[in-house]
This record gives C-alpha cells, sequence and structure tokens, in this order.
C-alpha cells in the first residue's frame, strides 16, 4: 500500500477544509463546545451563591452573638437571674438561635447558631464573649 497516497488524499482534505471551512465532520461542534460553556459558567454561578450565602450566615451569626453577649452582660451586671433567657431572645431578633450560654465570674460567654438555606451544610455558629473586663 502506497502510503504517500493516503497521506495526500489527508492534506487535500485538509486544504479543502481551510478553503471552504469546516468539513462535515466537524459540523455541529460549536454547539458541543457552547453547551460545555455555559454548563461551566452555571457551576460558576451556583458556586458564587453558596459562597455568598456561607460570607451572610456568618455574619448573620457573628453579630447575633455580639449583640446577644452584649444584652446577657449588660443584664448579669444589672442583677438579672436568667441573662442567658435575654441572650435568647437576642438571637432570636438576630435570625439565629442560642446554641450555648454560659456565665464565667463576670462575663457571659454565647454561641449563636444559624441554619443555612444551602441543604446538606451544617449550622453555621460563632462564639462572644462580654464582660466588664478586657477579654
Amino acid at each position: 500500500m502506497d502510503n504517500s497516497n493516503k497521506y495526500g488524499a489527508w492534506f487535500g482534505d485538509m486544504q479543502q477544509a481551510l478553503i471552504h471551512g469546516c468539513t462535515r465532520k466537524d459540523s455541529g461542534s460549536g454547539t458541543v463546545s457552547a453547551i460545555a460553556l455555559i454548563c461551566c459558567i452555571g457551576v460558576a454561578l451556583t458556586v458564587s451563591v453558596m459562597g455568598g450565602t456561607i460570607v451572610v450566615a456568618r455574619a448573620q451569626a457573628q453579630t447575633a452573638a455580639d449583640a446577644a453577649a452584649l444584652a446577657a452582660a449588660t443584664a448579669w451586671r444589672e442583677g438579672d437571674t436568667d441573662p442567658c433567657d435575654i441572650a435568647g431572645r437576642m438571637a432570636r431578633a438576630n435570625t439565629a438561635t442560642l446554641a450555648a450560654c454560659a456565665i464565667e465570674e463576670e462575663d457571659v460567654i454565647v454561641t449563636a447558631k444559624v441554619q443555612l438555606a444551602i441543604p446538606l451544610l451544617s449550622p453555621l455558629t460563632y462564639e462572644s464573649r462580654a464582660g466588664p473586663e478586657i477579654c
């Protein structure tokens, strides 16, 4: 078998493709490329939205824990017998739940929990400490 004839035919096909555009073998490849690009963009947007949701939930947990700790520490300093109840109400007012509340000497330690809107991910928690002394 003469290989020069085989390569000559291939070269001729390539020359025709360059002159006249894509061959029939290439028709539809743009559609596949476009679908792949759209899928990549969809994945990137999904990851971005999930990341943004996590950042917002962390900020909510931090705000709720800080506010609850400050409210509970103020109540404890003013003589309230159950500052953790006040901490729980303050956490709920900030769209979080009170996961833990402890009193150590004059400080109040509060842990707030925020449930994510993304299924399969665990809730975010944040701990905050407040009292009359510098921590």
